[in-house]
């Protein structure tokens, strides 16, 4: 896996800092973020501006190729991210 900044380009640059807050110190991005990282595609559309909607597949990729492990894929993976406190914890606990 990459770090998660090689792959910004893929995404909107106004949600780059909602992700590294996000990915850095599981600082939550707000609900669309949310719905997307948890793989809720219907709640992630539901809540996606203009700029995000059009991004979908980028969005996809960069999740998949660039977060790290364990940041997405369910609502406890992302709740469990928050708690460790992003990279920032996982790296304090280690």
């Amino acid at each position: 896996m990459s770090d998660y900044r090689d792959g910004l380009h893929l995404v909107p640059e106004h949600m780059h800092d909602a992700v590294r807050l996000y990915v850095e110190k599981g600082i939550e991005g707000g609900s669309f973020l949310t719905a997307l990282l948890s793989d809720s595609l219907t709640g992630a559309y539901r809540r996606a501006d203009e700029a995000n909607l059009a991004a979908m597949r980028q969005w996809v990729q960069f999740i998949y190729w660039h977060l790290p492990v364990g940041c997405w894929g369910s609502p406890g993976a992302v709740s469990g991210w928050v708690k460790r406190g992003g990279l920032a914890g996982r790296e304090e606990a280690a």
